[in-house]
């Protein structure tokens, strides 16, 4: 849910840990946000997809297969 790599690693005590996942933004919102920030303040001319920003954030395993 959180969208977090595999090889993302929490360090800190048990409550420590809980607490960088409870306040943290999930990295594929985070990369939607900053797409669509680009789009309408920045007036970029494209969106990437959830699929391209899974591939950046090395987040394959959330791609639909085909």
């Amino acid at each position: 849910m959180q969208t977090f790599p595999d090889w993302w690693e929490f360090y800190g005590t048990g409550r420590h840990v809980i607490r960088q996942v409870g306040n943290a933004v999930p990295p594929l919102f985070a990369a939607q946000l900053a797409e669509h920030i680009k789009l309408h303040i920045f007036g970029a001319k494209r969106v990437r997809s959830n699929g391209e920003l899974a591939e950046i954030l090395g987040l394959e395993y959330l791609q639909e297969k085909k």
